[in-house]
Protein backbone atom coordinates (compact mmCIF):
# COMPACT_ATOMS: atom_id res chain seq x y z
CA UNK A 1 0.00 0.00 0.00
CA UNK A 2 2.85 2.36 0.82
CA UNK A 3 4.52 1.73 -2.56
CA UNK A 4 1.33 2.53 -4.48
CA UNK A 5 1.05 5.80 -2.53
CA UNK A 6 4.63 6.79 -3.44
CA UNK A 7 3.96 5.94 -7.10
CA UNK A 8 0.97 8.28 -7.05
CA UNK A 9 3.18 11.05 -5.60
CA UNK A 10 5.83 10.50 -8.29
CA UNK A 11 3.13 10.63 -10.94
CA UNK A 12 1.76 13.84 -9.43
CA UNK A 13 5.22 15.42 -9.48
CA UNK A 14 5.63 14.52 -13.14
CA UNK A 15 2.23 16.00 -13.96
CA UNK A 16 0.70 12.55 -14.62
CA UNK A 17 -1.57 12.40 -11.64
CA UNK A 18 -4.36 9.88 -11.78
CA UNK A 19 -7.77 11.38 -12.28
CA UNK A 20 -9.76 11.74 -9.13
CA UNK A 21 -12.60 9.30 -8.86
CA UNK A 22 -15.87 10.63 -10.06
CA UNK A 23 -18.02 10.74 -7.01
CA UNK A 24 -20.39 13.30 -8.45
CA UNK A 25 -23.97 12.25 -8.60
CA UNK A 26 -25.72 12.24 -11.92
CA UNK A 27 -28.84 14.28 -12.30
CA UNK A 28 -31.92 13.16 -14.14
CA UNK A 29 -30.91 14.80 -17.43
CA UNK A 30 -27.96 12.48 -17.74
CA UNK A 31 -25.14 15.02 -17.39
CA UNK A 32 -22.65 14.96 -14.59
CA UNK A 33 -21.92 17.88 -12.30
CA UNK A 34 -18.66 19.70 -12.82
CA UNK A 35 -15.74 18.07 -11.05
CA UNK A 36 -13.34 20.50 -9.43
CA UNK A 37 -9.66 19.92 -9.98
CA UNK A 38 -7.56 19.43 -6.89
CA UNK A 39 -4.29 20.12 -8.69
CA UNK A 40 -2.20 22.92 -7.23
CA UNK A 41 -0.78 25.40 -9.72
CA UNK A 42 2.97 25.95 -9.53
CA UNK A 43 3.94 28.88 -7.32
CA UNK A 44 4.59 32.14 -9.13
CA UNK A 45 8.14 33.32 -8.97
CA UNK A 46 8.86 36.58 -7.21
CA UNK A 47 12.04 38.52 -7.78
CA UNK A 48 13.05 39.99 -4.43
CA UNK A 49 16.10 41.62 -6.00
CA UNK A 50 13.86 44.23 -7.58
CA UNK A 51 12.81 45.35 -4.11
CA UNK A 52 16.43 45.86 -3.13
CA UNK A 53 16.86 48.32 -6.00
CA UNK A 54 13.69 50.24 -5.12
CA UNK A 55 14.11 54.01 -4.75
CA UNK A 56 11.15 55.62 -2.92
CA UNK A 57 11.92 59.02 -4.43
CA UNK A 58 10.87 57.72 -7.87
CA UNK A 59 7.27 57.07 -6.84
CA UNK A 60 5.96 60.48 -7.90
CA UNK A 61 8.08 60.65 -11.06
CA UNK A 62 6.28 57.82 -12.80
CA UNK A 63 2.95 59.51 -12.22
CA UNK A 64 4.16 62.88 -13.46
CA UNK A 65 6.06 61.73 -16.52
CA UNK A 66 3.35 59.45 -17.84
CA UNK A 67 0.59 61.55 -19.33
CA UNK A 68 -1.95 60.40 -21.85
CA UNK A 69 -0.87 60.96 -25.43
CA UNK A 70 -2.27 64.10 -26.98
CA UNK A 71 -4.08 64.06 -30.24
CA UNK A 72 -2.52 65.98 -33.13
CA UNK A 73 -5.40 68.47 -33.00
CA UNK A 74 -4.67 69.17 -29.34
CA UNK A 75 -0.99 69.73 -30.11
CA UNK A 76 -1.82 72.16 -32.92
CA UNK A 77 -4.25 74.05 -30.72
CA UNK A 78 -1.80 74.27 -27.83
CA UNK A 79 1.05 75.43 -30.07
CA UNK A 80 -1.09 78.05 -31.81
CA UNK A 81 -2.25 79.32 -28.41
CA UNK A 82 1.37 79.56 -27.28
CA UNK A 83 2.27 81.48 -30.44
CA UNK A 84 -0.63 83.88 -29.91
CA UNK A 85 0.53 84.56 -26.33
CA UNK A 86 4.05 85.28 -27.53
CA UNK A 87 2.77 87.65 -30.23
CA UNK A 88 1.16 89.84 -27.55
CA UNK A 89 4.64 91.04 -26.54
CA UNK A 90 5.96 94.37 -27.90
CA UNK A 91 7.68 94.15 -31.27
CA UNK A 92 11.01 95.14 -29.72
CA UNK A 93 10.91 91.96 -27.62
CA UNK A 94 9.60 89.76 -30.44
CA UNK A 95 12.49 90.52 -32.78
CA UNK A 96 14.97 89.68 -30.02
CA UNK A 97 13.32 86.45 -28.80
CA UNK A 98 11.46 84.84 -31.71
CA UNK A 99 12.97 81.36 -31.27
CA UNK A 100 9.95 80.11 -29.28
CA UNK A 101 7.59 81.04 -32.09
CA UNK A 102 9.79 79.38 -34.70
CA UNK A 103 10.08 76.19 -32.64
CA UNK A 104 6.32 75.99 -32.03
CA UNK A 105 5.61 76.48 -35.74
CA UNK A 106 8.13 73.83 -36.78
CA UNK A 107 6.38 71.29 -34.55
CA UNK A 108 2.99 71.78 -36.20
CA UNK A 109 3.90 72.92 -39.73
CA UNK A 110 2.96 69.59 -41.31
CA UNK A 111 -0.53 69.74 -39.80
CA UNK A 112 -1.40 73.30 -40.93
CA UNK A 113 -3.14 74.22 -44.18
CA UNK A 114 -0.85 75.94 -46.69
CA UNK A 115 -2.73 79.25 -46.47
CA UNK A 116 -2.09 79.42 -42.72
CA UNK A 117 1.55 78.44 -43.22
CA UNK A 118 1.97 81.37 -45.62
CA UNK A 119 0.62 83.78 -43.02
CA UNK A 120 2.61 82.38 -40.09
CA UNK A 121 5.95 81.75 -41.82
CA UNK A 122 7.11 85.42 -41.72
CA UNK A 123 6.31 85.57 -38.00
CA UNK A 124 8.83 82.81 -37.36
CA UNK A 125 11.56 84.94 -38.91
CA UNK A 126 11.02 88.24 -37.11
CA UNK A 127 14.62 88.04 -35.91
CA UNK A 128 15.77 89.12 -39.38
CA UNK A 129 14.08 92.48 -38.76
CA UNK A 130 15.77 93.02 -35.39
CA UNK A 131 18.13 95.81 -36.52
CA UNK A 132 15.41 97.71 -38.41
CA UNK A 133 12.90 97.52 -35.57
CA UNK A 134 15.39 98.53 -32.89
CA UNK A 135 16.63 101.46 -35.03
CA UNK A 136 13.05 102.64 -35.62
CA UNK A 137 12.26 102.35 -31.91
CA UNK A 138 15.28 104.47 -31.01
CA UNK A 139 14.31 107.11 -33.63
CA UNK A 140 10.80 107.26 -32.18
CA UNK A 141 12.16 107.58 -28.65
CA UNK A 142 14.58 110.35 -29.64
CA UNK A 143 11.87 112.30 -31.47
CA UNK A 144 9.53 112.03 -28.50
CA UNK A 145 12.25 113.56 -26.33
CA UNK A 146 12.82 116.61 -28.57
CA UNK A 147 11.35 119.70 -26.81
CA UNK A 148 10.98 121.72 -30.02
CA UNK A 149 9.04 118.94 -31.68
CA UNK A 150 6.75 118.57 -28.65
CA UNK A 151 6.11 122.32 -28.68
CA UNK A 152 5.29 122.28 -32.41
CA UNK A 153 2.94 119.32 -31.98
CA UNK A 154 1.19 121.09 -29.08
CA UNK A 155 0.69 124.26 -31.22
CA UNK A 156 -0.66 122.22 -34.14
CA UNK A 157 -3.07 120.38 -31.84
CA UNK A 158 -4.29 123.69 -30.35
CA UNK A 159 -4.76 125.17 -33.83
CA UNK A 160 -6.63 122.05 -34.97
CA UNK A 161 -8.88 122.08 -31.90
CA UNK A 162 -9.65 125.81 -32.42
CA UNK A 163 -10.48 125.18 -36.08
CA UNK A 164 -12.81 122.35 -35.08
CA UNK A 165 -14.52 124.56 -32.48
CA UNK A 166 -15.01 127.30 -35.09
CA UNK A 167 -16.58 124.79 -37.48
CA UNK A 168 -18.91 123.54 -34.75
CA UNK A 169 -19.98 127.14 -33.97
CA UNK A 170 -20.63 127.86 -37.66
CA UNK A 171 -22.73 124.71 -38.07
CA UNK A 172 -24.92 125.66 -35.08
CA UNK A 173 -25.55 129.15 -36.48
CA UNK A 174 -26.58 127.79 -39.85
Amino acid sequence: DHSSHSQEQEGAEEGNSPEPPSSSPKDTSGRTDEVRSTEVSPPQTFDAASLLNFDPSTIGESLVTKSPPRSPTTNVTLNLTEIAKQLEAPIEKLVVACDGIRTALELIADMLPSSLKQVLRPIAHLGFLREDVLAAASRIASRNNQPALKEEITKECATGNQFKADLDDNSEEA
